[in-house]
Parts: structure tokens; sequence; C-alpha cells
């Protein structure tokens, strides 16, 4: 005779091993996926520092390479900087020359000529030297005393020497050369 209780627990047992083998394949299917996850995560992170350090070394190579093309172009500008600062100062040297000339002819006399202008720079400052020929003495010394009186930029001049001049042909009136030395104060058009 058969056991019926036997059979019931034969079929208990085989639903239990059932159940042991469902839950052990979850298991492992669950610690594959898991194990499929890390290793993914860690794939990406490599993936991810690889692509992170060819972009620093592509920006590196970068940063290089404009390094390289600024200094080409500063190597450029460097001579044609020191031409900028002289045309600068040219550009202020024609302004306090313009000054200088308007000054000098509205204050020289009518019987006194002007034959030559230069200018010295030196510790003591800048001069002008004056040359030229007047009808007298009393000439000069009035251009000499017009000069600070009626210009923002003479200092009181000197003379250098006054020397007559004697009238050797038909052309040459008599009268006096002069030579005298301004001393510059300021410019207000910049420097000589």
């Amino acid at each position: 005779m058969i056991n019926i209780n036997l059979i019931a627990e034969r079929r208990n047992q085989r639903l239990r091993e059932a159940a042991i083998l469902r839950v052990g394949t979850v298991v492992v299917v669950l610690l594959g996926v898991v194990m499929l996850a890390v290793n993914l995560g860690f794939v990406a992170g490599m993936v991810q520092a690889a692509v992170d350090q060819h972009n620093a070394e592509t920006a590196k190579k970068d940063m290089v390479s404009r390094h390289q093309e600024y200094d080409a172009v500063v190597a450029q500008i460097g001579p044609l900087e020191k031409v900028n600062q002289l045309l600068g100062q040219v550009t202020v040297s024609e302004v306090a020359w313009m000054y200088i000339m308007a000054d000098i002819s509205r204050t020289v006399p009518a019987d006194v000529a002007v034959s030559q202008i230069t200018h010295n720079v030196a510790k003591e400052g800048v001069s002008l030297r004056i040359t030229g020929t007047a009808k007298d003495e009393s000439a000069v010394a009035g251009f000499m005393l017009a000069l600070p009186r009626d210009t923002r930029w003479a200092d009181t001049p000197f003379p250098n020497g006054v020397s007559k001049i004697n009238a050797t042909s038909t052309d040459a009136a008599p009268g006096v050369a002069y030579d005298i030395t301004v001393p510059v104060r300021d410019l207000y058009g910049g420097d000589l």
C-alpha cells in the first residue's frame, strides 16, 4: 500500500527544491547584474578618464600653439614698439617746434633777421641757439627782451656774441650779426 502522505511529502520536497533553485537562480542573476553594473561603471570611468586625458592633452597642445603664436606676434611687435615711441616723440616734438616757430615769428622785430635756430639738450635743460643779423645792437636787445616777455616757453636769453658787419658789397647793409642762447622753461606742446 502506498502511503499518501509520502506522496504529498515528496511533492512538498520538490516544491521546496524548486523554490530553492528559483531563489538561487535569482540570487545568481542578481549577482551577475550587480557585477555587470560594477564592471560597466568601471569601464565607463576608465573611458571618461581617457577622454578627459585626451581633452587635457589637446587643450595643452592648443595652449602651447597659442603661446607660440603670441610669442611670434610679440617678437614682431617689439621693433614696432620702438618705432611707435619714436613717432610719438616726433609728433610731440613737431607740436613743440610749431609753438616755438609761431612765438619767434610773432616776437622778432622788423629790423632783426633770424638765419638759424638749433636746439641743445643738456643736463641743465633744453636751450635754443638763435643766430642771425640785425640793424644794430639795440634791435638785438629788443628781441632778447621780447622773447621771455611774449612767449610761454622762453627764459631770459643771454648773448653768445654780437659782432659788427661791414658792408663790402652793394647788396649788404651795415649791421650786426648776433648769436643768442635762449633757455627753454617748459613747452605746452611737448619736448623738443
